[in-house]
């Protein structure tokens, strides 16, 4: 960003140079949140301010109170916030105030500010009381005063990376109005999250919707707000105590109201004999200006001497300014239209930036709302795409259903064949040990008859019936014969 605004410098474009100075401004200034980067939410933030003229300052404060909630709570060692805001709000607050000051920058840069080490700051807090306190700057003029906001005890802050609340009841005095009584607890509730810990989309939309709705008075018209039994001071103390702040806060440097003491004895006499230093001193003082009067008058018959002839020189050079101013009035004149002309030329070009703009924002908003009919279409494609894959997805089970049922009937066929063989092959054994027996039965049994024909007169289809079983007997063992081999 340094290069391109360098960039921006060389070609004269002040208007784009003041933006991005600016944005590298809020990144390293006002959120320094990463060395050498400017963060997106410091970016929407300017853009916010830039484009809808929104205040950066309530964000800032959040960042702030945030910081120093994350050193006390959780014991961060390093303060990552607007360290030089919060130094310009310290150091403008210290000291003796100045009137026609408008701004705390403008107080701090007139006051001559010192490098203190750690040990020095602490010992420089340490030593603060209310004595050193500018508790109502000059700058600080407010009419009304935002107290609480709807819902809320009192104004929560949205920041960069979470919300707190902050307590207008314990800063009264800043405006001029003396803390006498504590606040009660209800007003001081710690109200802190932060968008690391979870989402906190509700919370945002709960302080969006209070911030529309506020309370402002020039002083706080709560009346539960103070705790009347309980003074200011004895609050102050026990905070002391329960923070555990690592000095003591002794009864005679009371951080609420001044108590007002009696004069004494002795306050006096030191008065006294301040007072006599300082008649001295002037004393002393006077003897020095009536010296040094003696030597301005001197100086001035000088300077007389020496202004006479300045006049008699001036004459001479008031003739010579003559000239130079003539000569100035038409090179005035001429520079004057030139300007003309470089203002008229830089409208124009301002004008064809702003054109060139519009046309790109333009596109921009076209490329949108083409990569949202292309995001709507690839949805649709999507979910007709599912549709399918879930219509695929019954036809395979419906495929498989079918499959196992098919392999349940063959394996059922099968079964059954198996069955019919085994059937069948007992048969064939029964057919076939019966014919094994036949074979050995009916050549015997053809013997003995044949050997019966010699001897009895037998008709002659007996013994064609016998030459028949003989051929058939031939022709069973031709067969057997055939299957063995």
């Amino acid at each position: 960003m340094e290069a391109h605004l360098q960039q921006l410098s060389i070609k004269e474009d002040w208007e784009t140079f003041i933006d991005v100075l600016a944005l590298i401004l809020y990144g390293t200034i006002l959120f320094p949140y990463s060395n050498d980067y400017v963060e997106y939410a410091a970016i929407d933030i300017f853009v916010a301010v830039r484009t809808r003229f929104e205040n950066p300052v309530t964000v800032v404060l959040a960042d702030t109170y945030l910081a120093l909630d994350l050193c006390y709570e959780r014991n961060m060692r390093k303060m990552i916030c607007s360290v030089h805001i919060l130094y310009v709000w310290l150091m403008a607050r210290i000291g003796d105030n100045i009137l026609g000051i408008r701004c705390p920058i403008e107080f701090v840069t007139r006051k001559k500010l010192d490098k203190k080490t750690r040990k020095e700051w602490a010992l420089f807090v340490a030593g603060l009381n209310q004595k050193k306190i500018i508790w109502q700057p000059s700058w600080q003029q407010r009419s009304k005063l935002i107290y609480s906001c709807e819902g809320f005890p009192n104004v929560p802050l949205i920041g960069i990376r979470g919300c707190i609340s902050y307590n207008p009841v314990l800063a009264q005095r800043q405006f001029g109005y003396p803390i006498r009584r504590a606040p009660t607890p209800d007003v001081l509730v710690p109200f802190v999250c932060y968008y690391q810990d979870g989402f906190v989309n509700d919370t945002l939309r709960q302080i969006r919707n209070a911030w529309k709705n506020i309370l402002c008075a020039e002083k706080d018209t709560r009346s539960s707000s103070i705790d009347r039994e309980i003074p200011y001071q004895q609050c102050l103390l026990d905070r002391v105590r329960e923070v555990k702040l690592p000095y003591k806060l002794t009864d005679q440097e009371p951080l609420g109201e001044p108590v007002l003491k009696e004069p004494t004895l002795d306050t006096r006499s030191e008065e006294v004999q301040k007072l006599k230093e300082e008649i001295e001193q002037l004393k002393r003082k006077n003897d020095v200006l009536n010296n040094d009067m003696q030597s301005l008058q001197h100086e001035y018959l000088n300077v007389k001497v020496d202004n006479e002839r300045l006049i008699k020189k001036q004459k001479v050079d008031k003739e010579c300014i003559m000239g130079i101013t003539q000569e100035l009035t038409v090179t005035k004149a001429e520079l004057t239209m030139r300007a003309r002309e470089w203002e008229a030329t830089m409208h124009v070009e301002r004008q064809e930036t702003r054109q060139d703009r519009q046309k790109i924002m333009e596109e921009l908003y076209d490329l949108q709302d083409r990569f949202h009919s292309t995001e709507s279409r690839m949805n649709e494609i999507m979910s007709e795409y599912e549709e399918k894959l879930k219509e695929e997805k019954w036809q395979k089970m419906e495929a498989e259903e079918r499959h196992q049922m098919m392999i349940t009937q063959l394996e059922n066929h099968i079964a059954d064949q198996e069955r019919d063989i085994i059937h069948w092959k007992t048969c064939f054994s029964q057919l076939a040990a019966l014919a094994n027996g036949a074979m050995e039965d009916v050549p015997r049994m053809l013997r003995e008859a044949n050997s019966s024909l010699m001897y009895f007169n037998f008709p002659d289809s007996v013994q064609t019936f016998l030459n028949h079983c003989k051929y058939l007997v031939e022709q069973m063992k031709v067969i057997i014969a055939r299957s063995r081999d």
